[in-house]
């Protein structure tokens, strides 16, 4: 069974980041126009619209692979560029807080796996969570 991001936020993160790459890309092309003489400013605009460009381009990715698979053994959790997985018999138990459901391992000293609380069926996976 796999839990995605819900419908409703993926599709305001593309809408969002679509029109940031819009402006981001205009404010690139704008740079290169050699009748403007300031370049203080011009350095400024230019670091924010790559800035804007670099999280459009994560967020996009975060949301496109951001899942989690819960497998007959194990919890495969999948964020934008790496993954993790864990086993039932190491998780130790779950929390949930406002943002993030995190899952908790044996090891004291391994950092718990963070979930987004977005998923498009959080309440499922949460009683599933409750049953393990």
């Amino acid at each position: 069974m796999t839990f995605r991001i819900a419908p409703g936020w993926r599709f305001f993160v593309y809408v969002t980041c679509f029109i940031f790459l819009a402006v981001a890309f205009w404010t690139i092309y704008t740079f290169f126009d050699t009748s403007n003489i300031w370049v203080i400013t011009n350095a400024y605009i230019l670091s924010l619209s790559s800035s804007l460009l670099v999280f459009s381009v994560y967020s996009i990715l975060r949301i496109k692979n951001e899942s989690v698979t819960i497998l007959k053994d194990r919890y495969e959790v999948t964020y934008a560029f790496r993954s993790k997985s864990i086993t039932f018999e190491e998780t130790k138990g779950f929390t949930v807080d406002e943002n993030y459901i995190r899952l908790h391992q044996m090891h004291d000293k391994s950092k718990p796996v963070k979930i987004s609380k977005y998923l498009g069926d959080q309440f499922t996976f949460i009683a599933h969570l409750q049953k393990n």
